[in-house]
């Protein structure tokens, strides 16, 4: 009996040694599960990532991150290379014609945008020269991230010629900022409500004032009353 007891008590003994041993290996282990970033050990090394049974896609995006916040702000290779080749840049102009650009362009341009910007810039080659494009990008950089096709597509739908569309982008472009295709064709049909037509729109409204294009129905109601009252360019005739 007393060896049973003995050995019995050996193995209690025994079994709170394995198990504290145990839980010591369970604290020691777990915290190695958790990704963690260590600091660079210089400023041009990116921080590297450990881990241990992590999520691989967590892991590989948390890398495409880094490495592209370690970059300049969106500044695309791909945008890059898309205006070199639609405005002729040399290499050796290309550098200082972009910077102010490519620099303004906070995100990274997804494959549809670049698609959709190509298409523009291919239109509004047709109403600028390269350096005419060049300069009006360099002013207002924030253009690159309308809808330029569609918005040439929007103006040639309602009868705008070339030399309407050229004026209005070159003289206001924050109206294709501020604005959207939308919103302008929702102008237009307001303008008609009111007894403008077609004509009318473009040639006494919209090239008087191409806000407009950017006004809400309210504001537009507003606008027209008031030349109206003072005479430019606008009748009673038009719904006052």
């Amino acid at each position: 009996m007393r060896v049973y007891a003995c050995l019995q008590q050996g193995n209690v003994h025994a079994d709170r040694h394995c198990c504290a041993a145990s839980s010591a290996h369970v604290q020691t282990e777990i915290p190695s599960l958790r990704p963690r970033l260590t600091r660079p050990r210089s400023p041009n090394t990116t921080p590297r990532l450990t881990t241990a049974a992590a999520d691989p896609a967590l892991v590989r995006n948390l890398r495409l991150f880094l490495l592209h916040a370690a970059q300049k702000p969106g500044w695309s290779s791909e945008l890059e290379d898309l205006l070199t080749n639609k405005l002729e840049l040399q290499p050796g102009s290309k550098q200082h014609a972009l910077q102010v650009i490519c620099e303004a362009q906070q995100a990274v341009m997804t494959p549809a945008q670049l698609v959709e910007l190509e298409t523009g810039l291919h239109g509004m080659l047709r109403l600028f020269s390269t350096h005419e494009l060049l300069r009006l990008l360099q002013g207002h950089p924030q253009l690159l991230q309308c809808p330029l096709a569609s918005w040439l597509e929007f103006f040639n739908s309602f009868g705008f010629n070339t030399s309407q569309i050229k004026n209005l982008v070159s003289q206001q472009p924050r109206v294709l900022i501020d604005s959207d295709v939308a919103k302008a064709g929702a102008a237009i049909l307001q303008l008609k409500q009111l007894g403008f037509d077609n004509d009318e729109v473009r040639h006494r409204v919209v090239a008087f004032c191409p806000q407009v294009l950017a006004m809400s129905e309210q504001d537009i109601n507003m606008l027209i009353r008031l030349w109206s009252k003072f005479g430019v360019g606008v009748d009673e005739r038009a719904g006052m």
